[in-house]
């Protein structure tokens, strides 16, 4: 059996995935089809999977994992855009998580990148956050913009479900539930979306202990929300806050110790959709639609309590750590 996929870096960091079935994340590669060169079977698992060209550069990395003979090209990318598939979700990761407890094939991975000389640095406790409701003020956007076209609004501490279009609907009928609803398939909707005071400081401070990466899922049928999304992260945090954001629709799949999230009950809708059980804890971001929430790991009232929560977890686990250490070498 043979395999051939891709290393590409950028910015000190690996195109990855994250496995559609939780296996943790890996290279873009797979399986080199009969009749089937491992260039060009590296070539098309780039496009399959992260949804990019990509040319191929110098001497493979060659080696057997298991009873896989697996090579591995460097490469570039030279065209193409973000695709989540059914593979699984593309996204930039610093070397460690390619050989941390949440990677596939962490011992293959090791060997890849002894021989490319990328150096693997620790692995830090990963705090995923959402965008909209969370860091980005979406539903005061909505009442912001309905308001001032003279429609039917409705004021934020009053949208007491997640699907905030389903208040307009009881509350003033099927038309202004529609037009609240297509306003956020509008061009430049996401771009627009006020910061929710606090976060944005927060997360640059939470950085200091945290590798933190916003984790957010782009709307099915709205034409350039993921890249609003990243326009967004650049014009509020910088370049580098955008490249490293992870936007999927499957959250499950991405490897973290904590999610910082507004959606209500999410790990119970996950275990109802049969996506795989995820590695993090939910720590719910409260707000007037998630009230009646009753499946999280915790709940944080706001940017303030995201912090101190934060930061006693970090305390926690450098104590326990500080413990292994002195196990081991007590032998």
């Amino acid at each position: 059996m043979k395999a051939a996929g891709v290393l590409i870096v950028r910015h000190g960091c690996i195109l990855s995935l994250w496995r559609e079935d939780g296996g943790g994340a890996g290279l873009p590669c797979g399986t080199v089809e009969p009749g089937e060169s491992p260039e060009d079977a590296a070539i098309r698992e780039a496009r399959e999977e992260t949804g990019f060209e990509v040319a191929l550069e110098g001497v493979p990395y060659v080696a057997m994992d298991g009873p896989c003979e697996v090579t591995i090209f460097r490469g570039r990318i030279t065209g193409g855009a973000w695709l989540e598939s059914g593979e699984g979700t593309p996204c930039w990761e610093e070397p460690a998580v390619l050989v941390g407890r949440s990677a596939a094939f962490a011992a293959f991975n090791r060997g890849l990148l002894a021989w490319a000389g990328i150096g693997i640095g620790p692995e830090r406790p990963r705090l995923l956050v959402d965008m909209d409701g969370v860091l980005a003020g979406f539903e005061e956007r909505r009442a912001e913009v309905m308001r001032s076209r003279g429609a039917p609004w409705v004021p934020v501490e009053e949208i007491t479900e997640f699907y905030g279009a389903e208040v307009y609907r009881r509350r003033f009928g099927e038309a202004a539930a529609v037009a609240a609803d297509r306003l956020m398939r509008e061009p430049g909707f996401f771009a627009a979306l006020p910061a929710v005071p606090g976060g944005l400081e927060a997360v640059q401070r939470l950085a200091a202990r945290w590798e933190v990466r916003i984790c957010s899922s782009p709307l099915r049928g709205v034409p350039g929300c993921m890249e609003e999304k990243r326009a967004w992260l650049a014009a509020h945090l910088g370049e580098d806050w955008a490249r490293a954001a992870i936007l999927t629709r499957h959250k499950a799949r991405i490897g973290g110790d904590v999610l910082v999230d507004d959606r209500p009950d999410f790990k119970r809708l996950i275990a109802e959709a049969g996506e795989c059980r995820p590695r993090w804890e939910h720590l719910l971001f409260r707000r007037p639609w998630n009230r009646a929430s009753k499946v999280h790991d915790a709940v944080a009232e706001g940017w303030p309590e995201v912090e101190r929560w934060a930061e006693r977890r970090a305390e926690r686990r450098a104590e326990q750590a500080e413990r292994r250490a002195g196990q081991a070498a007590a032998g």
